[in-house]
This record gives C-alpha cells, sequence and structure tokens, in this order.
C-alpha cells in the first residue's frame, strides 16, 4: 500500500487506498481502547454467511483489559464494518487481507499527510 501524500481529513474517498485508510482511522475512533487488530480471509463458512463477512478478525490487542460481551462487540463491529467497506469496494479485500493494523501507526501516517500538505517539517 503507497503511503498518503494528504491528510485522511480532506483524502479523497475515490482513491481505494485513502477509502481503506479512513475507515481503519474511524474503528480506531469508534473503539478507543483498541490498540491493533489483524485481518485474514475469511477461509471457513460458505454461501450467504462468506459472502455478508469475507474477512476474519483476529489478534486484536487493547490499551485496557477487555472481556465478555465488551470483546465480542469489538471483533463485530470490526468485522461488520469492513465487510460494508469490502461490499462498497471489493477490491478492498485483496488490501485489508492478512495485514495487521495498529492505532500508533496509523496516527502516525496522519500525521505526516498533515505535514506534508502543510509543508512543516
Amino acid at each position: 500500500m503507497r503511503p498518503l501524500l494528504i491528510p485522511t481529513s480532506t483524502a479523497q474517498p475515490h482513491y481505494l487506498e485513502n477509502s481503506v485508510a479512513l475507515a481503519i482511522l474511524a474503528l480506531f475512533d469508534r473503539f478507543p481502547e483498541l490498540a491493533g487488530f489483524a485481518v485474514d480471509d475469511r477461509k471457513e463458512g460458505s454461501g450467504e454467511e462468506a459472502l455478508a463477512a469475507p474477512l476474519a478478525i483476529g489478534d486484536m490487542r487493547f490499551h485496557v483489559p477487555v472481556r465478555g460481551d465488551k470483546l465480542a462487540d469489538i471483533r463485530w463491529g470490526l468485522r461488520d464494518a469492513l465487510a460494508e467497506l469490502v461490499r462498497e469496494r471489493p477490491a478492498a479485500l485483496l488490501m485489508l487481507s492478512g495485514r495487521t493494523y495498529n492505532r500508533t501507526l496509523h496516527q502516525l501516517l496522519d500525521t505526516r499527510g498533515l505535514r506534508a500538505q502543510g509543508g512543516q517539517q
């Protein structure tokens, strides 16, 4: 994936890379306790379930302890949001699969984009 050249706050969503980056940043905003997560192709399941959620969420990490129903809510929230992105932009499946997403890295990319646009060092 190529780095963003503009900040995500003004990113053009018609570029696939920007759509993916905006979706990931939105997930970290939605789940503030989430530090990172991995995305894999859904290998199990068939039929409507595999089409509804073509991605599996794994290896979630948190800044604070999360258990029980909250853990399940976050996992399903991630899966559903990414499945919606894939339904809207099928090519995103290849970009999302097999990757790990980390809150610190995505915040850094957003900051670098802001600096690049403003010409600051």
